[in-house]
């Protein structure tokens, strides 16, 4: 029975089109998880109170909250029903405050980057722990991953964001981890990157929807029903590598690979700036960044004898 989602965060921002997407247009039965229920409530009178739409209180920052709504899907939950989609969207940034309010790195709160880890990070853990024998085999597990956690990207080095972006480049490594902790489930993890998108969290300024976010994540959920890619990293339905730097057993052609795919995807990013003399900028910053890394020889390079 594959017509069952499970999503964090989902009574606003890019969470609420996820919802109303698999409940109207998939005909999925829908848990809407959210930290406030009154506040799901109340999106769903928004959608217009589709009766396939099931709100269950989740605050993903305290694994208590999460036992507990596992056990209310418990009791809720239909006889022999199975989860075949659970999206773990629900995120934190405190660290940037559009349109410009920069936290830096220095400055930013201890407590504040606990926070994020617990909320953008470790969830995916705790959810996938209490919720993984309510997954049907053959069933997705799909985390939301930011393009702030790609080492490639040009301003990885700009003083600013570290907790958010670092609690993602922690989710993509957590995904690749589960991805193997329940492959004898033959369930599928992957994460995915949503775009920069007009939400709360995304600003007024994103170039993109909510609508557009949903649309990534959703495709993640489906992709290649007959062979599911697992433990990977996407955007827009497109594999991401999430480190372009190559190992020692690679050789240049695969590197080379690698930089043509990543030329493609940031040409394909670009097209979504609105204004052209933006959307020029960043694809001459970005296309010229040195992709390789002065710690790490090139695959064409002899690896030095670790005994000598």
């Amino acid at each position: 029975m594959k017509n069952v989602v499970f999503i964090t965060g989902g009574n606003r921002g890019i969470g609420l089109e996820l919802c109303k997407k698999f409940a109207i247009e998939y005909n999925f039965k829908v848990y809407m998880g959210a930290r406030d229920l009154n506040k799901a409530k109340e999106a769903i009178k928004y959608l217009s109170s589709p009766s396939n739409i099931i709100p269950i209180e989740i605050d993903v920052e305290f694994e208590k909250s999460i036992e507990e709504a596992y056990q209310e899907y418990l009791k809720i939950k239909d006889k022999d029903e199975k989860i075949y989609i659970f999206i773990n969207n629900a995120g934190i940034r405190l660290d940037w405050f559009p349109p410009n309010e920069h936290i830096k790195t220095l400055d930013l709160k201890s407590d504040d980057i606990i926070r994020m880890y617990k909320v953008n990070t470790i969830a995916s853990i705790l959810t996938t722990k209490y919720f993984i024998n309510e997954i049907e085999k053959g069933g997705r597990i799909v985390n939301v991953s930011s393009g702030n956690s790609e080492f490639w990207q040009p301003y990885t080095e700009e003083d600013v964001n570290v907790g958010y972006a670092s609690s993602k480049v922690a989710l993509n490594m957590i995904t690749k981890k589960l991805s193997g902790a329940v492959k004898d489930r033959n369930i599928f993890v992957n994460c995915v990157c949503p775009g920069w998108c007009k939400t709360d969290m995304g600003s007024e300024f994103a170039p993109t929807t909510a609508e557009d976010g949903a649309n990534s994540i959703i495709q993640a959920c489906f992709l290649n029903e007959e062979n599911p890619p697992t433990g990977k990293y996407f955007r827009y339905g497109e594999i991401i590598p999430i480190d372009v730097y190559p190992t020692f057993n690679n050789n240049e052609g695969v590197y080379m690979q690698q930089l043509e795919k990543i030329k493609e995807n940031i040409n394909k990013l670009a097209w979504w700036i609105p204004i052209r003399k933006w959307r020029d900028n960043f694809r001459n910053k970005m296309l010229n960044t040195d992709q390789t890394r002065p710690d790490q020889t090139r695959p064409d390079q002899t690896r030095p004898d670790p005994s000598m």
